[in-house]
């Protein structure tokens, strides 16, 4: 079996066995994949504190035929629970298991995911995080951007909430009353606002189930 080296985020953990967990992390190098930490259950296990859900760890691991096994591992963040947003950090986890392809390498998405965890995973970090990560993966479009003319927008235009599209002022105005009506000025909704994170909570679940 090969032996590899990856940077990952524990997303997922799943007891199996007496003392062993199946793990399901996402990678610099590999992007989302499944190991299994044979052992990890026990207290005396080396690997037990480095792979925790959230925790950003360098791993060493055998590459098995349908599941990587954990050698060995090596933290780089962890941050403690105390210090995180835990609702924040449910939608993070949601996210990154339920959308990420299996083994397609997502280096931009996995820095920004870094940076987030490492900073608590606050709602404005997260939700910038989910609109970077939606347009990364082709689900939205660049938010910077009129969705119609392709100029770009300030905060003065609108956030279509049903679309997730943003839409310049002029472009509004050619638009019919009742949709222009549904329309969010950009300044109205804040990037850190719970309207936000549930608009974007309403985006996903419809990518979910398209």
């Amino acid at each position: 079996m090969n032996q590899l080296k990856d940077q990952v985020i524990i997303i997922k953990s799943v007891n199996y066995s007496e003392a062993d967990k199946i793990l399901t992390v996402f990678g610099r190098n590999r992007g989302k994949f499944s190991i299994i930490a044979k052992g990890i259950r026990k207290i005396t296990s080396k690997n037990r504190g480095n792979m925790q859900t959230l925790s950003v760890t360098e791993i060493t691991y055998f590459e098995g035929k349908n599941l990587g096994i954990l050698k060995e591992s090596n933290a780089v963040v962890l941050v403690p629970p105390e210090d995180i947003d835990m609702d924040s950090a449910k939608r993070l986890l949601f996210v990154l298991n339920k959308l990420l392809p299996e083994a397609v390498p997502e280096e931009e998405i996995f820095e920004m995911a870094v940076g987030v965890i490492s900073e608590g995973i606050k709602a404005e970090d997260l939700n910038r995080f989910r609109i970077k990560f939606l347009q990364n993966l082709g689900y939205i479009n660049e938010m910077s951007l009129c969705n119609v003319c392709g100029k770009k927008v300030g905060k003065q235009d609108y956030l279509d909430p049903h679309a997730f599209k943003v839409i310049c002022e002029n472009c509004a105005r050619n638009i019919n009353e009742v949709s222009r009506a549904s329309h969010i000025r950009i300044n109205e909704i804040p990037i850190g606002s719970s309207r936000m994170g549930e608009l974007l909570d309403r985006v996903i679940e419809q990518v979910l189930h398209a």
